[in-house]
C-alpha cells in the first residue's frame, strides 16, 4: 500500500478520536497492512504524525496560493478557500489548528510553523508587504480559524455560518491592509 493511502486512512482515525490517540496497529488493521508497512514507511508513530502535519500544512497552503481569480486576491477570495479547505479537509485541518498541540512535543515547531507558513502564504496572496510581527496574515488567519472551530463543531447554527463568516471578512477588511 502506498504511504498516501495509509496516510488517508490515517487521516480517517484521526478525524475521529484526534491524531494523538491513532494507534499504529488500528491504523494497520484498518489498512489492510501490517505495522511492519507503517514502520517501513514511517519509521514511528512521531514519523507518522509528522507525515499528517506536512501533508496538512502542504494542502492548506497550496488552497491558499491557488485563491481567487486576481492578483493580488482579495481576502473573500482567501477566506473562501480557507472555508472550503476546512470544510473538505476536516481532519486536516483539526490535526493544524486543534489538535496539534496533544502530539509529540517535538512537533510542536513544525505545527506553529505550519501555521505561520499559512499567514505569510495569506499575506502573499494579498500582496502584502513583508516584515511586520506578527502580521496581518497571522491576525487574519486567526480571526478566519476561530470562527470555523466554531462552525464545525456547529456551535454557530448553519443557517447564520456562512453570513457570519462572510461578515467577519468584511469587518476584517475595514480594520486596515488586511485586503
Amino acid at each position: 500500500m502506498a504511504q498516501d493511502a495509509i496516510l488517508d486512512v490515517a487521516e480517517r482515525l484521526a478525524g475521529v478520536d484526534g491524531a494523538s490517540s491513532l494507534s499504529l496497529k488500528r491504523l494497520a488493521d484498518e489498512a489492510g497492512v501490517s505495522t511492519m508497512v507503517i514502520y517501513s514507511r514511517f519509521g514511528d508513530r512521531f514519523g507518522l504524525e509528522e507525515a499528517l502535519s506536512k501533508r496538512a500544512s502542504e494542502s492548506l497552503i497550496d488552497s491558499i496560493e491557488s485563491a481567487g481569480d486576481t492578483d493580488p486576491s482579495t481576502l473573500a477570495d482567501v477566506g473562501g478557500a480557507l472555508r472550503t479547505w476546512a470544510k473538505d479537509h476536516q481532519s486536516r485541518f483539526s490535526l493544524l489548528f486543534l489538535t496539534g498541540h496533544l502530539l509529540d512535543v517535538s512537533l510542536r515547531p513544525q505545527i506553529d510553523e505550519s501555521i505561520l507558513s499559512a499567514a505569510r502564504a495569506i499575506e502573499k496572496r494579498l500582496g502584502l508587504p513583508k516584515g511586520r510581527s506578527p502580521g496581518p496574515g497571522l491576525t487574519a488567519l486567526a480571526a478566519l480559524v476561530g470562527h470555523l472551530i466554531l462552525e464545525l463543531r456547529e456551535q454557530i447554527p448553519r443557517a447564520q455560518a456562512e453570513a457570519g463568516y462572510a461578515a467577519l471578512i468584511a469587518a476584517l477588511t475595514t480594520l486596515g491592509p488586511i485586503s
